[in-house]
């Protein structure tokens, strides 16, 4: 690590950024096996209760009732945590010794690797759109918004520290 760095530059705030961001998709995916037990399960199918509602028909509790696709549901929940500690430990290993060291590559790949989720939200919310469902913030899972929310003042901040 550069000797010259501080938590409290322009690098370091836009490092403690990207860990926050890291820190939490992988706390998100620790604790969603344990959560799948708990009485929020049935309160969230795709997006939100709201949106969910509207575009299954049904709550998503009586959605999830039919064993089929509860059981479909739990899978692909567990798929997904499992992708979000993975991208967590990776976030955190290239915002540690990447960016931390003053690194453009690791820069390059927090910034493209945030960015790079965009589209495929954008295709997974298609069918809330096709059916004519606005979706509002507080429709949308945490960990699509939290991170994306943190990208711009993380990557702004790091490219000043980096360029000092």
């Amino acid at each position: 690590m550069d000797e010259g760095f501080r938590w409290g530059s322009a690098l370091g705030f836009g490092t403690a950024l990207f860990l926050v961001g890291a820190v939490f998709y992988l706390g998100i995916g620790l604790v969603t096996p344990f959560a799948l037990g708990s009485s929020l399960a049935g309160s969230q199918v795709i997006i939100s209760r709201r949106a969910d509602s509207i575009l299954f028909s049904g709550e998503p509790s009586e959605v999830l009732a039919e064993p089929r696709i509860a059981n479909l549901h739990r899978i692909e929940v567990l798929m997904i945590a499992g992708g979000l500690v993975i991208l967590g430990i990776c976030q955190i290993a290239v915002t540690w010794f990447g960016l931390r060291d003053g690194n453009w590559w690791a820069w390059w790949t927090l910034v493209i690797g945030e960015l790079a989720v965009l589209p495929y939200w954008f295709l997974a919310t298609a069918p809330y759109r096709s059916a004519g469902i606005s979706l509002r913030i507080s429709d949308l899972p945490p960990y699509w918004w939290l991170p994306a929310m943190l990208l711009v003042p993380a990557a702004v901040l790091s490219a000043i520290g980096l360029l000092d």
